[in-house]
């Protein structure tokens, strides 16, 4: 995270002047890999976030500055499935498939 956080803050210190920093926001965060380490940033100017990133680098904390671990992904177990009725709200006759249950509409 360390060498990310130093790509951006070099970015932010030398990017374009006509690039927003909303822009630059939402290209960090739009199809993006999530990783396990997180940093959120809060600022108004691309000043305040390079002031951020560099008390980040330097294991400060500071308002607007947030840490942080990922949760671990939840993993679905088992699914069970018990109708009492067919899909037009009949009695269940035992003969269906999860493919039958899933085309069409509900």
């Amino acid at each position: 995270m360390q060498e990310l956080a130093r790509s951006y803050r070099n970015y932010l210190s030398g990017s374009d002047a006509n690039v927003a920093l909303n822009d630059i926001c939402r290209t960090a965060g739009v199809r993006r890999s999530h990783h396990d380490c997180r940093l959120a940033l809060t600022g108004r100017s691309k000043k305040e976030m390079v002031e951020r990133i560099d008390k980040f680098l330097a294991g400060e904390l500071s308002p607007g500055l947030h840490v942080g671990q990922k949760k671990p992904a939840f993993r679905p177990g088992w699914f069970l499935f018990f109708p009492d009725r067919d899909r037009n709200g009949g009695p269940w006759d035992g003969n269906c498939s999860v493919r039958s249950l899933c085309s069409g509409k509900p």
